[in-house]
């Protein structure tokens, strides 16, 4: 055999000398085997394969010791499955619940999850030190120098550990073995003869490690170890633990030979001032300087987001710079796994066997929790189908339990005959909940052991819950419940059949493990939770150009330019390491001085922390960054690493955060809000600069200006701008309505998105901006424009004629837009039900009269004249522009009114998809709300100066497309039809106004309000069609008014300067709720105007004795 060791500093190039040999023994068809720990063997084998080549890869295999046992175990047929950890877990609960009548140290206090876990740490320990219980046994006969209590400890450990191990190695087999058991195999049967071996990115092994690296050394042609230190001797801090490693070689081969790389190939690449170190208040101020200079370096060095590496030792920060990262538009893959206990439909599953001791708060967490399914009890007490529990039912028996301090005792009773009117009424809910619970804890209690009780909750999981259904409605929604939205990550489903696959074995491994145990309801949840606990999760990249976020220790990445560390503070870099185990750190020191060599010494743990440091420092090739904050995320002060104290440090200078300019923070719209509310209140002489600096921003001098602005903006809730800078800001002749509104929502919300441009980017995304509710009107225009009439469709012809309609705007959305199709489909798939359930609306709401669809899309405009525009604008009129998204025409001739050539009634219709339902009030026109239906109206029966064709006033109507339905037809649940019906008229309401033309209008809705009410079995009621009744006299007047008191007011007012924080507050709330600017106003609720400021809008109204069409009696 022969033994090289490649030492030398960081990247000295050794690792690529390495590859050169593997390539020059791979051409000669040598067979390679290259070991790396197990968490780098991706990207190893990613650059041995560039390395290598296609052609002669085959030859060489990238693999850990742990991998590669268990393939040798299976080559000499010694293997069997392997005992995961849910079946550890339990072994050895079961294994300490039936000794601990004996333990002399540990305690006969009850066993618990926690306390097996931590035993499996220290079994882990033991057997990675190559100890068997057979070894424990013996170095425990012959010492004498350990404290009786330690002693003691020892022994109950010992115990445990011995019975442990027999009875988990009887049929099944225990990973932490394969190592010492494949090197034994390996020794036997010469695995490793003719191999060339090679090791990379090691700086210590474990003593069952060493045993198969011993093997392999006396076997194999050669073995090359790369290893990273300055000498062979070395006392530096950081390399102490690599050269004991290197004293452990020499003494399996005492003939290796020892090959210096002296030259830093990798610092010599790197320019002049390549490392920076920062500093800041807390740890989200070092996340807001991260992201300032990611943003920076792909703004002005043109560095994509894949360069980067942000490391950091403290967990903490993975959540503070992840979710910073992610507000800057900063795509971010976080390498951190996570337990499964950390998503709430596994939470679900634990909280059922909690809530089953009817504790108040257990039931009502799991009401609350979005995944409940309940029975509805009818009056003979029999249960219906399963269903979800909706929020309000959720919510409303936690305000009656805090109300009235409800207990446990009161949720087992009943509320039926309670005297409190608020808890009798909640009693069929109470009984939804409960009795199933009861029933649970019976069934349970009953189970013979605990494989039994595993088959009966997964039984109940699966019929009474319908718990698959969940996982899929999950997939769909980040709300739990089984709703019909666009999907929000394209990755939920894949990770939810992770997450049920996981679930399934825990389940299963707990029935195998607990035959003919009897438990516990309690232990048998508080074991399901520690199982689950210890599964994690990892999520790979969503995409190929992202910022990797790791843990120091365990991340790597193949030559990223910038490495940022993070939170370089003394205690988090390096780590203060401890051990998990049973035994304290003094003990294990003791334990360590008479043969129990387990655990590494103090100063072999320190070494390492400061290895994976120094490593981590080494990796970039173009710039370091070292961030670090003066107090912690507790607020408890922090210092500096004591590692900044060497000597490459000193001559750099600490920048602080505070040092930094204002515009090196502002890169996205998110950080010009956060800075603009920062700043805001300056001096009000400046104010006339403010056109200067913000009026056509580029992306080249946005950070520069928006900062030079920033000091300029003043007045608070009463800015206003000098008329000359107004009207370049705002003198534009024309106007959309949507613009129009968003001046009367609030003059500063107008400010920003038209005067400054502060708007979202525009994106083909179906899940940003408006785009889904583009779609939906595109789809209900192919639908009721295809020659049918939909009024006499029945619901099977609807339903092909929305499928039908889907899917052709699904195939011109994706010629449109081509990236990502199947996600297109799936997203536009999702929308079905809620189209089928609109157009099955539309059908039913023109069965009831004469209006018939006519123009869909049509683009609108017209003039609007005033004298006093001239003044300001230099011209006598503006025009509104926009497009309506369906007329309606009703070609009745019976009336007076009709007469003179016309003949036609006109309405208008506006699709909303917001889920909230859109309501429409005459006194919110009057302060400049809802005007877009009547601008389009006032166009199409226009006035003699705009040269329409006349038209007569029928009325406006809002159709609300949105707000999908928490019940569907699509369901797994068997729902009443009645249901659905309710559940979608009520959150799907049609609201507008009508003119009294000839009563057409009026009467149809009227009649649709009846028939909803035949459809859903309810009460009679005008809510599902809501109308305002205006006077069809009036509607000249009406136009006027809007037209010059309302809009050129308002146009004037603007064009004056006028643009203060003062915004509507209408009958669906504040406008700030959706407003990007309510952080820089800080006005939010504090000044508003109502829809009574809008003045007297009574007069357009029809009194209640005129109220009726020309169709009913008087």
């Amino acid at each position: 055999m022969l033994t090289e060791i490649f030492y030398g500093d960081f990247g000295t190039g050794k690792t690529a000398e390495m590859y050169r040999e593997i390539k020059a023994a791979a051409e000669k068809k040598e067979r390679c085997i290259l070991f790396v720990p197990e968490q780098f063997s991706f990207d190893t084998e990613r650059a041995a394969y560039f390395a290598v080549g296609a052609k002669n890869i085959r030859y060489v295999r990238v693999t850990g010791f742990s991998k590669l046992s268990r393939d040798i175990l299976n080559l000499y047929k010694a293997a069997r499955p392997c005992a995961d950890n849910a079946v550890k877990l339990i072994t050895m609960w079961k294994t300490i619940d039936n000794a601990k009548a004996d333990f002399l140290s540990l305690g006969k206090s009850k066993n618990s999850p926690g306390l097996c876990t931590l035993m499996l740490k220290t079994v882990s320990a033991f057997k990675n030190a190559g100890i068997s219980p057979k070894d424990c046994q013996r170095l425990l006969e012959n010492e004498g120098e350990l404290d009786e209590d330690l002693s003691d400890k020892a022994g109950d450990f010992l115990r445990i550990y011995a019975d442990y191990d027999k009875a988990l190695t009887e049929s099944l087999d225990d990973k932490l073995d394969d190592v010492s058991r494949a090197a034994e195999l390996a020794d036997k049967n010469g695995y490793f003869k003719g191999c060339r071996l090679f090791f990379d990115n090691y700086d210590s092994f474990s003593l069952v490690q060493k045993k198969m690296l011993s093997v392999a050394l006396s076997q194999c042609d050669k073995a090359t170890v790369c290893l990273s230190c300055d000498t062979p001797q070395s006392r530096k801090r950081e390399f102490i633990c690599v050269a004991k490693t290197v004293e452990e070689i020499k003494t399996i081969d005492p003939d290796t030979r020892l090959r210096l790389f002296p030259n830093a190939y990798r610092k010599k690449a790197r320019g002049d001032n390549s490392v920076k170190l920062f500093s800041a208040k807390t740890p989200y101020d070092e996340a807001e300087l991260i992201a300032a200079e990611i943003h920076r370096s792909v703004r002005e060095e043109g560095a994509r987001y894949r360069d980067f590496l942000i490391l950091t030792a403290d967990g903490e920060y993975e959540e503070i710079i992840g979710d910073r990262l992610k507000r800057g538009d900063i795509p971010v893959f976080c390498d951190f796994p996570h337990s499964m206990t950390e998503k709430p439909i596994v939470n679900f599953v634990t909280l059922i066997l909690k809530a089953a001791e009817l504790e108040a708060e257990d039931i009502l967490n799991l009401a609350e929790c979005g995944y409940l399914r309940i029975r509805d009890f009818d009056e003979e007490g029999g249960g219906g189908e399963p269903r979800l529990i909706y929020s309000k039912e959720a919510y409303s028996l936690r305000c009656a339990a805090e109300s009235y301090d409800i207990d446990r005792a009161d949720f087992e009773k009943g509320f039926e005959n309670d005297p409190r009117r608020e808890l009798a009424e909640l009693e069929g809910l109470r009984k939804g909940i409960v009795e199933p619970l009861a029933k649970l804890k019976e069934t349970l209690d009953g189970a013979a052991d605990g494989a039994e009780l595993s088959a009966l909750f997964m039984e109940y999981l699966l019929e009474e819950q319908k718990i698959q259904s969940a996982f899929i409605a999950a997939s769909k929604s980040d709300m739990g419940g089984e709703v019909h939205t666009i999907e929000i990550d394209e990755n939920a489903a894949e990770e939810n059949g992770r997450i049920w696959d996981a679930l399934c074995e825990a389940f299963t491994s707990m029935a195998y493990c607990l035959e003919n145990k009897k438990i516990s309801i309690e232990d048998y949840r508080l074991l399901l939770e520690e199982i689950l606990s210890g599964i994690n999760l990892a999520n790979p990249p969503k995409s190929l150009d992202n910022v990797t976020l790791g843990d120091i220790e365990r991340t790597r990445k193949t030559s990223p330019k910038t490495v940022i560390i993070a939170g370089f503070n003394e205690g988090s870099i390096p780590r203060g390491s401890h051990f998990e185990s049973i035994f304290t750190d003094d003990e294990c020191e003791s334990l360590n001085k008479v043969g129990f060599s387990v655990y590494d010494s103090k100063l072999n743990r320190h070494s390492k922390e400061y290895f994976f440091a120094e490593r981590a420092m080494s990796l970039y090739e173009r710039k370091l960054i070292i961030t670090m904050c003066c107090q912690d995320a507790a607020g408890r002060e922090a210092a500096p690493s004591s590692i900044l104290s060497a000597e490459e440090f000193k001559n750099l200078t600490i920048a602080s955060k505070e040092e930094m300019p204002p515009e090196y923070f502002i890169n996205t719209r998110y950080d010009l809000r956060c800075a603009l509310s920062s700043y805001w209140g300056g001096d009000e002489k400046v104010r006339n600069e403010l056109l200067k600096l913000l009026w056509g921003l580029d992306d080249k001098e946005y950070g520069k200006k928006v900062s030079e602005a920033l000091t300029l903006l003043s007045g608070g809730r009463d800015f206003s701008l000098p008329p000359s800078l107004a009207a370049e800001l705002f003198g534009n002749a024309a106007y959309s309505p949507t613009s129009l509104e968003a001046a009367f929502d609030c003059p500063f919300m107008y400010f920003g998105q038209y005067g400054l441009g502060l708007r979202e980017n525009n994106s083909a995304d179906l899940e940003k901006g408006g785009n889904k509710g583009t779609v939906i009107h595109n789809i209900m225009r192919r639908a009721l424009s295809s020659g049918s009439d939909i009024a006499d469709m029945s619901g099977e012809e609807i339903e092909l004629l929305a499928k039908k309609s889907v899917e052709e705007e699904t195939e011109q959305y994706i010629r449109n837009n081509p990236t990502f199709p199947e996600r297109t489909r799936a997203l536009l798939g999702f929308m079905l039900p809620q189209i089928i359930g609109i157009l099955k609306q539309v059908s039913l709401e023109l069965k009831q009269g004469s209006y018939k669809p006519s123009e869909f899309e049509k683009k609108v405009e017209y003039k609007i004249w005033d004298e006093r525009l001239r003044e300001k604008c230099g011209s006598d009129f503006i025009t509104v522009k926009g497009t309506a998204d369906r007329i309606d025409i009703c070609a009745e001739q019976s009336t007076e009114k009709a007469k003179g050539g016309a003949g036609e009634y006109v309405r208008i219709i506006d699709y909303k998809s917001g889920k909230k339902p859109k309501k429409f009030t005459l006194n919110d026109v009057g302060q400049g709300a809802d005007l877009q239906m009547l601008l389009y109206l006032f166009a199409e029966c226009g006035g003699e100066k705009n040269g329409s064709a006349q038209r007569l006033p029928g009325g406006i109507g809002y159709f609300n497309a949105g707000a999908p339905s928490s019940l569907s037809a699509a369901s797994s649940l068997s729902v009443r039809e009645k249901d659905l019906d309710k559940e979608w008229y009520n959150s799907h309401i049609i609201s507008g106004a009508v003119f009294d033309g000839n009563g057409e209008l009026a009467m149809q809705a009227k009649k649709y309000n009846k028939a909803v009410t035949e459809k859903t079995e309810g009460r009679a009621s005008d809510k599902y069609y809501s109308v305002e009744s205006l006077s069809y006299d009036s509607f000249a007047e009406l136009k006027s008014y809007i037209e010059r008191d309302v809009i050129v007011n308002k146009v004037i007012s603007l064009l004056d300067g006028e643009i203060k924080a003062l915004p509507l507050e209408r009958s669906d709330g504040l406008p700030c709720d959706f407003c990007s600017f309510s952080s820089i106003c800080a006005n939010k609720g504090k000044n508003v105007r109502t829809a009574e400021d809008g003045g007297d809008m009574n007069k357009f109204r029809i009194k209640p004795s005129e109220n009726k069409g020309e169709g009913e009696e008087k």
